[in-house]
């Protein structure tokens, strides 16, 4: 009589699955000087997550979960470009070497070599620099506290500064923007706003003879470009000097008549005060000689 055994054990096996496939869409963007966002588009398979790798050495950087589409990497270096791939993962493995994606982090703003100002009135002074390329916007700001000034874009490199005090010294330093941020502040440049002549000049003078009178003023004792010598009162220009001029004879004058002058120092930006009235009368002709009859 034939007997039969019970059942063996039941034996369950699992396929290990094919490793994911090739991510197609992988690229990055530079976010600052020293980051660098990589994306990629998720694979519409089940997977364990995504590994990313330098692309010059092979070496494996980070490891993902599978819902991640982002990395932000961190602690690069200014204007440096950095290669990378991706591969998606499961427990049969890595996927295909998705594309090779290459970004550069932002570069730092170029620093201005040269930046100067000029004064252009007694309450205005002209700032002027290089172009720097790249450059977005250009902020000035005062040297002594470092207080923000301005900000000027669309590729100007000037800026006329108003509203300041006469003969006042004033200091600015110059900054590059960039899609960065600010570069290297540039070195300090000094400009002095114009002035009047402030000294007032003191005028004397001496007839010379019947038609002539020499005048003699005091220097100005300033930066000036010259003087002007006028009647007083009328305010008629009589002459005009250079700097180092201080004594002047006037010819062509009338014998034993009073004149009366005054004199201005000037500069480029105007005249001074005048200095006081000097009144000096010509000489009487002498008396003609009467020849003797013989």
């Amino acid at each position: 009589e034939g007997k039969y055994s019970t059942y063996s054990n039941v034996a369950v096996f699992r396929t290990v699955p094919l490793p994911p496939g090739k991510i197609l869409q992988f690229n990055g963007i530079a976010k600052s000087t020293q980051s660098i966002v990589w994306q990629w588009k998720p694979l519409p398979e089940d997977i364990n997550g995504y590994r990313i790798y330098n692309a010059e050495n092979d070496q494996l950087l980070t490891e993902f979960k599978p819902n991640t589409t982002s990395w932000y990497e961190t602690g690069l270096n200014p204007n440096t470009t950095y290669k990378r791939y991706i591969k998606a993962f499961n427990v049969g493995g890595e996927g295909t070497i998705s594309n090779t994606a290459s970004a550069t982090t932002l570069g730092i703003a170029g620093k201005i070599l040269t930046f100067r100002g000029v004064g252009k009135s007694t309450t205005s002074i002209e700032w002027t620099w290089e172009n720097v390329s790249g450059a977005l916007a250009y902020r000035i700001y005062a040297a002594a506290d470092k207080k923000f000034l301005t900000e000027l874009t669309g590729g100007k490199r000037v800026w006329l500064e108003t509203g300041l005090t006469p003969k006042t010294q004033y200091t600015r330093f110059i900054i590059v923007v960039n899609n960065a941020g600010e570069g290297i502040p540039s070195g300090n440049a000094t400009a002095l706003t114009l002035y009047l002549p402030e000294i007032a000049v003191q005028l004397t003078g001496r007839a010379a003879s019947a038609r002539s009178i020499q005048w003699t003023w005091t220097t100005a004792e300033e930066d000036i470009t010259g003087y002007r010598l006028y009647v007083n009162p009328s305010n008629d220009l009589v002459k005009e000097f250079h700097s180092n001029i201080l004594v002047w004879m006037e010819d062509g004058l009338q014998p034993a008549t009073p004149y009366t002058r005054i004199v201005k120092a000037y500069n480029n930006v105007g005249e001074g005060v005048a200095s006081n009235p000097a009144t000096v009368t010509t000489l009487k002709e002498p008396p003609r000689q009467v020849e003797k009859l013989a």
